[in-house]
Formats: C-alpha cells, structure tokens, sequence
C-alpha cells in the first residue's frame, strides 16, 4: 500500500493462479500505489501473480469518498458501538425492509454522520431508521457474560444523548 489508509475489502483468484484485490486507499501516489488519490478516499484494484508480486494497480474515484458499498459512521458512534474500521456490518432499514452487508469507514467525529456507499445507498432514503448490527465469534461461556453495545443517537442529529 500507500502511505495513509490502505484498507483491503476483498480478494479473487484469478485465472492465472495470481489475485485480484479490492479495497479502497486514501493514499498518494507512495509505497505500492502507482496514482495519487483524486478525492477522500478511492477505491483500489491490485492484480497480483501467482506469488505475491504486483503487476498492476489502479485507483478510482472523484472528488468525495469513492468506495464500493460501504458505510461511513461517526467515529463516536463506531466507539460508543465497539465498532472498528473496516468491520463487515448488517444494516437493516426499518422503513422498508431492505437488509445489506457492507463494511465501515470511520466519518468525522461529532458530525452525526451516516452514509452509505455505492450500491448500498438504493436501498435507503434519508430519514430512514436503521439499525446496525455487527457479530462476534466467542465462546459459549463468553458469550452467557456478554453484553452488546447498544447505541441511541439522537433521532433529529444522530449525535450521541
């Protein structure tokens, strides 16, 4: 990768036994990444061989954050949750039924901020009511002493009560 952000949010074989990866960067042009970022964040395709060796990179994007199906939270919300960078989350729209997985990117902090990305972004209307869910593997012992997060934002602002 670059030298900021780099995160990896999927992975392919390819036919020639090498792999396609997919993420997003906000990195310059630095380390691995051959193109500068155009914009907040870019999404990232990586064609490696069948060892490991980079044979190709390429980044797009505009202006904004350019990511594929993504959710962008307030960095106080994903703490105030136990939610991390990168994490594959489940939405769920209570206003029309519509349920996703995607994964997160952390939005400023104190700004409210709730979006999705890319192809997720149909499947709601601003005003929706959602919830996110996220899964943990543990034990069974573990698991009879945890206790979720549970997050209420604000319903007009989404900041935290």
């Amino acid at each position: 990768g670059g030298l900021e952000d780099d995160i990896l949010t999927c992975a392919a074989g390819s036919e020639d036994g090498g792999f396609y990866l997919g993420g997003y960067s906000s990195s310059e042009k630095s380390g691995d990444k051959s193109q500068n970022s155009y914009g907040a964040q870019d999404f990232w395709m990586i064609k490696l061989d069948s060892v490991g060796g980079l044979l190709w990179d390429l980044t797009l994007g505009g202006d904004s954050t350019d990511v594929i199906k993504s959710i962008i939270i307030d960095e106080d919300l994903m703490d105030a949750a136990n939610i991390i960078q990168g994490e594959k989350i489940q939405v769920v729209n209570n206003n029309n039924g519509e349920r996703l997985e995607t994964y997160v990117i952390p939005g400023p902090r104190n700004s409210g901020e709730i979006t999705l990305n890319g192809a997720a972004a149909h499947k709601v209307d601003i005003g929706d009511v959602l919830i996110l869910i996220t899964y943990a593997t543990m034990s069974v012992e573990t698991a009879k002493g945890f206790t979720p997060a549970l997050v209420f934002p604000d319903e007009t602002t989404n900041l935290l009560k």
